[in-house]
């Protein structure tokens, strides 16, 4: 019961990081692992999020 409430639980974070890797026009492919990977989404939110925002 408690590895199930485990992943319920890491579930949308692992999921949320995968589509974060996956190239533009390709975040709704159900393959569990985002090949070719790329950093352009996660660049592109921590360039445009205030820096206040980082220094929490």
């Amino acid at each position: 019961m408690l590895v199930v409430i485990a992943l319920f639980s890491v579930f949308p974070i692992y999921w949320m990081f995968v589509t974060g890797l996956r190239p533009t026009g390709r975040e709704f492919l159900q393959t569990p692992v985002p090949l070719p990977a790329s950093l352009h989404n996660l660049r592109y939110v921590l360039d445009t999020l205030p820096a206040r925002f980082l220094r929490a």
